[in-house]
């Protein structure tokens, strides 16, 4: 047995290690700090490659548009990894949806760490207007070139159907002059695009006289004299240019100048995508 005063002291010594905690040692440096995510709220602005949307078929043909919400999520190196809808029509969510997953944003940095980014990315779906002096061009013309029939096929805005379908049957003269009566009656009470139809269509028919006459227009003919009275009354939402441009192919007809004539009416026909809008 231990004497007394070795029992005690071995006691002291249980009693002191026995209130002592042992912390495991650590390296701060190996330990990964956890990311952070940080709300922006809209972040359109951010984007260094905002990818736009194509407008749906569908969305086009029953007459869908408006703002679409998308919230995404974005990672350190700025590539979006999620994206659902917030709000917006269903037939425009799909379209949206894969457009945000191609987006590439700024990548965000609190002090010298990278975060990610939960936002919002508004796209607004407006269907281009339809253009109807390129429409007019192109069933007036024998032979564009820039355009043919196909390019009207399953574009036609709602209320056209019956013209789209008789395009798709056949493109011959016969059809072609079917639909352009078609369309000259549903267009009576917009007289806009009725305007735009009509020079449309007198200025391809100009363009076939020319060229199947040895290149020769005079200011006698029926489609120049059709032409003039529409030109010298617009409707106020006819653009300035295009007026411009049809004032000077009519000016050079009536001076005999037909080959100065036919180059700005090429020109006119480069440019119908937008001034026929």
């Amino acid at each position: 047995m231990f004497p007394k005063s070795k029992t005690l002291l071995l006691l002291f010594f249980l009693l002191i290690f026995s209130t002592q905690s042992v912390q495991p040692q650590t390296n701060s440096k190996n330990k990964k700090k956890p990311t952070k995510t940080i709300s922006l709220g809209v972040i359109n602005v951010r984007a260094i490659d905002l990818v736009k949307p194509e407008f749906p078929q569908a969305a086009w043909e029953m007459g869908i548009y408006g703002l679409v919400k998308i919230g995404v999520l974005i990672d350190e190196k700025g590539n979006v990894f999620s994206a659902k809808k917030i709000s917006g029509n269903l037939v425009l969510i799909s379209a949206a949806t894969n457009a945000a997953l191609q987006s590439k944003f700024i990548p965000l940095k609190i002090g010298d760490q990278p975060v990610k980014v939960a936002g919002i990315i508004h796209y607004n779906f407006i269907p281009d207007q339809f253009n109807w002096l390129e429409t007019g061009y192109i069933l007036g013309s024998s032979k564009s070139n820039f355009y043919s029939v196909e390019n009207l096929i399953d574009r036609f805005p709602v209320g056209f159907q019956e013209e789209n379908n008789l395009l798709k049957q056949s493109n011959n003269e016969k059809i072609k002059k079917s639909v352009i009566a078609l369309i000259q009656n549903d267009l009576l009470n917009d007289k806009n695009s009725f305007w735009l139809f009509s020079v449309g269509l007198n200025l391809a028919q100009a363009q076939n006289h020319w060229k199947t006459n040895e290149y020769a227009l005079d200011e006698t003919s029926d489609n120049f004299q059709n032409l003039k009275p529409l030109v010298a009354k617009p409707p106020r939402e006819t653009k300035v240019s295009l007026l411009e441009n049809l004032q000077k192919f009519i000016d050079a007809i009536e001076e005999n100048k037909t080959d100065e004539g036919f180059s700005i009416l090429n020109k006119l026909e480069t440019n119908f995508p937008l001034l026929g809008k």
